[in-house]
Parts: C-alpha cells; sequence; structure tokens
C-alpha cells in the first residue's frame, strides 16, 4: 500500500497533464505514431523492453516485474507486490516486431550503456533480423527510458544502424505491446514447477520460443486501436487506468483518514476492562457513563425498563425452580401460581399484564421463596434480585421509569465488545468492555491492540458460588485463575493493572455467616471482614506480581458512584506511571 500512496503524494493535476501532453502532442525530435496511420507503420516498428522474471517466496507464483520498478502480474495478484532479493530471478530483453522476435537476452547484472549495446542489442538479432525484412533504417527501434537506452553513446550507435523512436512517453504500457506478452508469459510460467534460477532460465527461454505468433500480430494490430483511445481519453492510458487513478485518489483519502485517526488513537487513554461473568465490568461502565458523560438518556431508560421487567420476571422463576430442587414446598395456594408463573415468556415492550405481577407478588410473599433466597450461593441468582422483588408494584407501575439505581442494578450480560468514549480535562478516553462469560472470552484478542492500563474486576462476594457455565467450579477461583492468565498474557506483562474487588458491601455481609475457607482452604482469619478482605488481595497480587508492572487495588460497592470516582483517582496515577515508564508518550 505504501508504494499506491508514494505514487500519489505527487502534484497529481501539473504531473498528469505534462504526462498526458507528451502522450498524445509530438514534438519536433520525435516520432510519434498518427492516429490515422496505416497497418504498414506497424509492421516497421520493433517495441522493445526489459524484464526481471522472478518466483515469489511467498505466494509462489512467477512474476514479471519491469527492469525499474514494480511487478506486473496476473489481475488475481497484487501489482505492487514488492520485488524479493532472496527468491529465483532473472532480467531478460526482448523485442518484437510483426513478422520479427528476437533472441531472447539475459541481461547483465549491471546495465550500463557499454553493456546494453554491446551485451544486449547487437546480440539480440534486431539488426540482422529486421534488415533482411526491411531496408536499412526503414524500419523503427523503440526502447524505453531508462538511463542506458538515452546515454548519447547509445542514441549514436543506434542511429548508425536505424530509425529510432525518440522520446517515447515513459509510463506507457499501454503503448508498449511487449508488456502485454510479459504478462502472458508470467501466466504460462506459472504451469511449471521452478524452483532454481537455472530451471527458470530454461522455462522462461522455452515459453519465449514457443510463442504464438497469431497473438503477435494481434498485438501490434491493435495499437492503432489503443493510440485512438489515447487521443479520445485525453492522455490518460484506457478507462480502467483511469478508474484506477480514481480509486487510488479515493484509497489516499481514506489512507489519510486513517492515519488521522491512528493519530488520535495514539493520543487517547484506552482502558481495557476484563474480568469474569456478573463480576460488576457493565455495572462500572455505567458508573462512567453518569460521571463523565450525559447519563442515561430518555431512549435509554426505555431499554431498561425492559430489561429491569424481565430481569424482575426472570429471577421469579429461578427461584420457582430453586424451591423444587432444594425440597422446599411452597404455600399450597402458590403451586398453581408457580406453575403459570414458569410458561409465561419474555416481556415483550416492557408490557406485563396486571395478573402476572399479582402472580410475582404473591410467589415473593411466600416464605419458601424467601428461604430459597437465602440459600441463592447453591444455585444461580443474580445479587441484585431482591433490589426489584422487594419494589414490584413500583417497578409494575405503567408510569415507570427506571432510575439511575435501578439501572445500575439491572443485569444484562454483556456480549461481544461494548466501546465507551469520553474525555477528561480534555484528554480522550476509551473504555473497552468485554464479555466474561467463558464463551466471549476468546473475542478479547482482538481489544489488546495499544492498551494503556488494564482493570480487572473481581466479585469477591462470590467466594462462596459456583460458575453459571460449568457448575462445581468456584467463582472466585475462576476469576483468580482468569487474572494469572491475562497479566501474564504477553499482551499484558508490563501494563499496569488496576484491580477492583467489587461487590464488597455483599461480600461484608457473607463472610460473617461463611468464611472463605469454603474458596481458600489454607485461609484462617475466621469471619472477620478485614483479614478475609486481606488475604484475598494478597492472593490476587502473588498471582499478577512482576517488577516491569505495577499492580493497583480499590474495594468497591458497584452501584456506589462515589466508589468509582475513588477508582478514577487511582487510575489517573495507574495511566500518569504507564506515560511515564514510556518517555511521556502513550
Amino acid at each position: 500500500m505504501s508504494a499506491e500512496r508514494d505514487l500519489l503524494n505527487i502534484d497529481l493535476e501539473d504531473e498528469d497533464k505534462k504526462h498526458k501532453m507528451k502522450r498524445i502532442v509530438p514534438t519536433p525530435n520525435s516520432y510519434f505514431l498518427d492516429v490515422q496511420c496505416s497497418r504498414c507503420s506497424m509492421i516497421s516498428i520493433v517495441f522493445s523492453h526489459s524484464q526481471t522474471i522472478f518466483k515469489c517466496p511467498k505466494c509462489q507464483t512467477v512474476l514479471a516485474r519491469p527492469s525499474g520498478g514494480k511487478a506486473t502480474i496476473s489481475p488475481k495478484y497484487s501489482v505492487f507486490e514488492k520485488f524479493s532479493k532472496f527468491s529465483p530471478k532473472i532480467m531478460f530483453f526482448g523485442g518484437i516486431a510483426y513478422d520479427w522476435i528476437s533472441t531472447l537476452i539475459k541481461c547483465p547484472r549491471k546495465v550500463n550503456a557499454e553493456n546494453y549495446q554491446k551485451r544486449i542489442i547487437s546480440k539480440c538479432g534486431v539488426f540482422t533480423g529486421m534488415n533482411n525484412l526491411y531496408d536499412k533504417k526503414q524500419w523503427l527501434f523503440m526502447q524505453d527510458g531508462a538511463p542506458a537506452h538515452t546515454a548519447r553513446s547509445t542514441i549514436e550507435y543506434l542511429q548508425k544502424r536505424c530509425k529510432i523512436l525518440k522520446n517515447w512517453p515513459t509510463n506507457s504500457p499501454d503503448l508498449n505491446p511487449i508488456e502485454n506478452l510479459w504478462g502472458i508469459m508470467s501466466r504460462k510460467l506459472n504451469e511449471f514447477d521452478i524452483k532454481t534460477v537455472n530451471n527458470l532460465e530454461g522455462v522462461v527461454r522455452e515459453v519465449w520460443k514457443n510463442i504464438d505468433w497469431g497473438m503477435i500480430e494481434n498485438l501490434i494490430n491493435s495499437m492503432n486501436r489503443r493510440l485512438e483511445l489515447v487521443v479520445q481519453l485525453n492522455g490518460d492510458c484506457n478507462k480502467k487506468t483511469k478508474q484506477k487513478k480514481k480509486k487510488l485518489e479515493r484509497d489516499r483519502e481514506i489512507n489519510d483518514e486513517l492515519d488521522r485517526e491512528k493519530e488520535e488513537m495514539e493520543q487517547e487513554i484506552k482502558l481495557l476492562v476484563l474480568g469474569t461473568g456478573d463480576s460488576g465490568k457493565t455495572t462500572f461502565i455505567k458508573q462512567i457513563q453518569i460521571l463523565y458523560k450525559e447519563g442515561f438518556t430518555e431512549n435509554d431508560k426505555k431499554l431498561y425498563r425492559n430489561v429491569i421487567r424481565n430481569n424482575l420476571l426472570s429471577h421469579t422463576k429461578v427461584l420457582v425452580n430453586a424451591c423444587r430442587n432444594l425440597d422446599i414446598p411452597l404455600e399450597s395456594s402458590n403451586e398453581e401460581i408457580a406453575e403459570e408463573i414458569i410458561e409465561i415468556p419474555e416481556v415483550k415492550n416492557g408490557k406485563i399484564e396486571v395478573e402476572q405481577y399479582e402472580m410475582i407478588q404473591a410467589l415473593w410473599s411466600d416464605s419458601a421463596l424467601k428461604h430459597a433466597y437465602e440459600r441463592r450461593s447453591e444455585f444461580q441468582l443474580p445479587d441484585t434480585a431482591d433490589y426489584y422483588l422487594n419494589d414490584v408494584e413500583r417497578i409494575m407501575d405503567d408510569e415507570f421509569t427506571p432510575n439511575t439505581r435501578d439501572i445500575l442494578n439491572c443485569r444484562i450480560p454483556t456480549s461481544g465488545v461494548r466501546l465507551l468514549n469520553f474525555n477528561i480535562d480534555g484528554i480522550p478516553w476509551r473504555v473497552v468492555d468485554v464479555g466474561g462469560q467463558r464463551s466471549e472470552r476468546r473475542k478479547w484478542i482482538h481489544q489488546f491492540d495499544n492498551v494503556t492500563t488494564l482493570i480487572y474486576v473481581v466479585a469477591v462476594s462470590e467466594y462462596n458460588q459456583k460458575l453459571y457455565e460449568k457448575d462445581g467450579i468456584n467463582r472466585l477461583d475462576e476469576s483468580l485463575v482468569l487474572f494469572t492468565k491475562t497479566v501474564n498474557n504477553k499482551f499484558f506483562k508490563k501494563k499496569n493493572c488496576v484491580i477492583l474487588f467489587n461487590k464488597y458491601d455483599l461480600f461484608s455481609e457473607k463472610i460473617k455467616i461463611q468464611d472463605l475457607k469454603v474458596c481458600f482452604p489454607k485461609y484462617k482469619g475466621g469471619k472477620n471482614v478485614e483479614k478475609a478482605s486481606k488475604y484475598i488481595k494478597n492472593v490476587f497480587y502473588k498471582a499478577g506480581k512482576n517488577r516491569k508492572r505495577r499492580l493497583y487495588h480499590q474495594f468497591t460497592i458497584g452501584t456506589k458512584t462515589s466508589d468509582i470516582e475513588k477508582v478514577f483517582e487511582i487510575v489517573d496515577k495507574a495511566v500518569a506511571n504507564e506515560i511515564k515508564k514510556l518517555g511521556g508518550k502513550l
């Protein structure tokens, strides 16, 4: 792509005009073919050209590259394929006329004026061959503008032997049929298994020797039509070239825009928020939206109203099933209601029937569901279930509009990647939130580029709970395993990391009932909140210990906005140290 862009860095308007004029306006010292010329004026011209033939080591394709520039190959391969100095390659010189084809000459490594005259032109048979067909100096020799070709000694050498098409316009492959011939040859060469330079040379000579004469005649006969087209297009090569030029201009605009975006991205602070499912990552993102953006719009609130009512329904279903699995009997009057509630489909458009709302309220009033809720560590239930079940009447009201706390407590599993862009004191920040469920973790790899700082969210309250995806595995233990793998990944080894020990309020309540041994058998601090907190912090710090980075932490209540403000004070320190480490640049 860089080669294409280099071509576009010139002043297109001025250079194009000059080039087009050279292609359509004759000059006093040049012989340019008249568009009205007959077939006879074409058959007495020798079209010559040097070409490097090589085999691409990547795609194993035989390519034809002009001696001065880029590779020209079949359309399915890029014309800007770079020439490899490690691949088998040979430069050849050849010439064709209507009734004559030259000997194929293998060019010396250095082609100067002397070598061009003595080792190429004199040996290709052009003078003997064409003089046998036409009187001396009644035929024309066309060559490109390479320095060895336009040297004074070369011009004098040729003028003694033939007429020369002087000042033939450069960068005009459409006006030299032998260029088409090289392309045709390269496609034929791909039918052979070429492995060495000697092998390559032999195959090229064999293909050259067996070139179809009819094909050469057709190429030369097409010159009148090509010249007419050049004049019609005001000097442009052909319609495809014109389209290609427009495409290159569009590519330049796109690449300039990409460069600007890249420059902007290099100046922004990028935080990658990671953690297991239901750890509170999305709640953290919501808090950022409250603190540094404009909070939640009316459309956001409508969306969350639907989500909250669905959460309410799904929490009730989970508790009913838990009562059955844990052998907790419901009141007889609620048995039939429980059967009906299980069959209710997902709420659409946030609407729920009055009867359904009454069923949810009746079931939550049943002591069996309360008992099941107290045993929620034995099954999968979001921590915020009681928040909504204790406020059913308000949520089911027709005029219900979620407030900030409602939105922070609602549960929406993150699928894929969510981006949040905002500014703090004029500095652009980008926060990336990815799914924490096991099925979503493979997507993290795409977000590793240019991360400034990691934020890893741990739900410490899950120390006595099992995974959604695989029952039997402790959730906090799974979070520790994932943290260890993540921060020691090659992408993150040198990145500072802020650990949020989240859901600290729930943890503080639970630890008074069940100590940390259920997750960490070596723990000996009993049902003490401070000792349990310190133990968890030390376990994670030990797993992420690395002299090339710093670890920071904060115990947080995800739904408490003031806690997240404190987190960003810590994140500021982590980012500042990262910038300092990189010499002042992100």
